[in-house]
């Protein structure tokens, strides 16, 4: 057992040692990654093992690695599969970017994403995120944008949600502030003129040059509903949206809430005065190199309570 536990933590050693030092040995940083992993998988089972209610998960973490954040590694496989089987991709040689066909609407892919296939691992897990069976799935369970809404999405991305919603909403502000993006965004979004609005804007708590809060973007203008995918900015851009939730009484927000370890801890405190549900299962974000807890919930949903 001693020699054993010697070799896993030499393999360790070496594994870190390698990716500090950029080592591009890809036959030795695939042994060494993937018994890296299966000690990491193995740290999170025992941690599990000593709290409560994990029993499926420990079950699902024991046959296979997490895939792509998620725990049920066949079901997600079969589901990422299929979609990208049934994905149409096309390439506009006018604006030379490729796009598929979501909902009978053109959703435009940034230029990195060159080749079929990088579109197509690109975005079968982006919309994989957004089906039933998905913790990231935005909307669900009674909880939807309704007809005439205005839509603040922020961290637009490839507007993936805006687009599934462009029809109810009654206007958009699409922010984004990877330029690679933008490009993308103004040919999905240019048959919606008028009611898209895409700001390259970096939402902060503040106001400082190229930087925003929601708390003065929206001061003289409408919203009603909030999507945050911040990559773990989430609670910081919600501190600069205090006045805008106090007196707006009709605002429902869904806020990603998995990037870092308290992000759901210190949004349902933030929103206290909201009715507040979570998407079902987990998600294991970054679950190589993160701290507890390692299974998080992935979309907060909150609706002002009303008094």
């Amino acid at each position: 057992m001693r020699e054993l536990i010697r070799n896993i933590l030499m393999l360790i050693s070496n594994y870190l040692f390698y990716k500090r030092n950029g080592k591009q040995d890809k036959d030795v940083n695939e042994l060494l990654y993937k018994n890296y992993l299966i000690y990491r998988k193995n740290k999170i089972i025992r941690y599990l093992e000593q709290e409560e209610g994990y029993d499926k998960e420990i079950s699902y973490l024991k046959k296979q690695l997490p895939y792509l954040m998620s725990i049920d590694t066949e079901k997600v496989k079969r589901i990422v599969d299929r979609i990208r089987v049934e994905t149409h991709v096309e390439y506009d040689n006018e604006k030379n970017m490729f796009f598929i066909i979501r909902n009978n609407k053109k959703l435009y892919m940034e230029k990195k994403l060159n080749s079929v296939d990088k579109v197509l691992d690109y975005y079968s897990y982006l919309a994989y995120e957004q089906t039933e069976e998905s913790p990231h799935k935005y909307l669900g369970n009674g909880f939807e944008v309704k007809k005439g809404e205005i839509i603040a999405d922020c961290g637009a991305a490839e507007g993936v949600f805006a687009l599934d919603n462009i029809e109810n909403a009654d206007k958009v502000y699409l922010f984004e502030y990877d330029e690679d993006w933008i490009e993308a965004l103004k040919a999905t979004f240019e048959p919606y003129k008028g009611k898209a609005v895409i700001e390259k804007i970096f939402l902060d708590d503040h106001d400082e040059e190229d930087k925003v809060s929601l708390d003065t973007y929206f001061n003289e203008k409408d919203v009603s509903f909030i999507k945050m995918d911040l990559e773990g900015f989430e609670y910081k851009v919600l501190e600069g949206a205090k006045e805008l939730l106090r007196t707006r009484d009709n605002i429902s927000l869904a806020i990603t809430v998995y990037h870092n370890k308290n992000d759901e801890k210190v949004v349902r405190e933030y929103l206290k005065d909201y009715d507040v549900s979570v998407t079902e299962g987990y998600l294991m974000h970054q679950w190589e190199e993160a701290e507890p807890p390692y299974l998080r919930h992935g979309v907060i949903r909150a609706k002002k309570r009303i008094r």
